[in-house]
């Protein structure tokens, strides 16, 4: 099917859809009764495949920690069947996706009256700006409790706020900062860090005090030993992460091609696509395809867990998680300095920051130098990951943050 085929179909379903859904908004609007709530009951609508590491540690682990507690949680996504996910696939077929996402959640968002509260991750409707925020409405008036969950500054992700001149987008209702009228739209949220709790109350004076909760992207390695380093010829030097941070790898490549005479290196590279250098290099690259099930012990394989970024407003919002996946298994960890990457490493004891100069090539001599405390540095990381970063640690406040809400 064309491009062109594909665009008139999302512009037929968007039509049939878009005034259904503000039917469906007055109807829920003007009834103004709501069904008996099930005690404790929250529903996330998770706006990522079931695969990935942000529905599985912001949503399914979250479920899994609130419900020993004796809440009632349910998980609702668009793709839920892994093997019907192929990420690859939905990439290339965006509009497919985007029209089953549109009425699927629509389905989804009928059934959410008999919740508590609603737990929106991300976005209501991902890789979807159309209709000026339609479905939300509809999902306000049938439950009006919504908390909206984010780990990232989508916002500047997406170059909010952008001007619409596509006259498709335009009759599609496309909205140039979505994300940002997403903000002003919800009144209470749980976020992967400061920097983003300081956007929160910058675009949404709606919120009061109490309707912000900080919780990091949480993990969970205490079933897993620390990593146990042994003597070796060869430096394995991994990265985790998705197939969108890849180019992230070029920032280490001068640092990497500098250090290999002096300290031979293989890049191990976990991820759902090869990484392919944008310059020849005299190190292996070793690409592993990452699955949750195999991802532990992959990491177990490194020596170094490196976390790069540039310094700006997107990467500023990011919530440090591959830094706190290195560290919760006791692996040293090399992370640029930046959003909270600042605040989880104290540099030299739990692992090491590179600095405002980027200077990766340094980064990498002061690790190797402290080679013989490489054990003791990673029993840091892990107690550090213990102590503040991990479900068991944020349980009771989380919890509470939704006792608060539904009161």
């Amino acid at each position: 099917m064309n491009q062109k085929v594909k665009t008139v179909k999302l512009i037929f379903h968007f039509w049939v859809l878009f005034p259904l859904v503000k039917l469906m908004q007055l109807y829920f609007t003007l009834r103004g009764l709501f069904p008996k709530k099930r005690q404790r009951t929250i529903l996330y609508l998770e706006s990522l495949p079931i695969e990935n590491a942000g529905y599985q540690y912001r949503s399914y682990k979250w479920k899994q920690e609130l419900e020993k507690l004796g809440w009632n949680v349910t998980v609702k996504t668009i793709i839920a069947d892994k093997k019907k996910y192929d990420q690859q696939r939905f990439e290339s077929d965006l509009i497919d996706y985007i029209i089953l996402a549109m009425w699927k959640r629509f389905g989804q968002v009928l059934c959410a009256g008999s919740y508590h509260a609603v737990v929106v991750r991300r976005e209501l409707l991902q890789y979807n700006d159309y209709g000026h925020l339609f479905m939300e409405r509809l999902l306000k008036a049938v439950n009006p409790n919504l908390i909206l969950d984010f780990d990232d500054n989508i916002a500047a992700a997406k170059g909010e706020p952008r001007t619409i001149k596509n006259a498709v987008a335009r009759l599609l209702l496309e909205d140039g900062d979505k994300f940002l009228q997403t903000l002003k739209f919800y009144k209470k949220f749980i976020v992967g860090n400061k920097e983003l709790e300081r956007l929160v109350v910058d675009q949404a004076p709606q919120t009061k005090p109490g309707q912000i909760l900080f919780i990091p992207t949480c993990v969970d390695y205490n079933q897993y030993p620390v990593k146990h380093y042994l003597p070796s010829a060869e430096l394995k030097i991994g990265w985790i992460g998705g197939v969108g941070n890849l180019p992230y790898l070029d920032l280490l490549l001068p640092a990497l091609v500098k250090i290999h005479p002096e300290t031979p290196i293989r890049l191990v590279v976990i991820s759902g696509k090869d990484y392919i250098p944008k310059l020849e290099v005299p190190f292996v690259i070793e690409n592993l395809q990452w699955s949750l099930e195999t991802e532990v012990n992959q990491l177990l394989g490194i020596d170094i867990g490196v976390m790069p970024l540039p310094a700006n407003e997107m990467t500023s919002g990011k919530s440090g998680f591959k830094l706190l996946q290195y560290m919760g298994l006791g692996l040293v960890a090399i992370a640029d300095g930046v959003g909270i990457n600042a605040a989880i490493v104290n540099n030299g004891v739990n692992g090491f920051l590179v600095g405002q100069a980027h200077d990766w090539y340094s980064a990498f001599k002061q690790c190797i130098a402290q080679k013989d405390n490489w054990q003791a540095i990673g029993a840091a990381a892990r107690k550090t990951v213990d102590q503040t970063y991990t479900f068991e640690a944020n349980r009771i406040k989380y919890s509470q943050f939704l006792e608060n809400i539904i009161e």
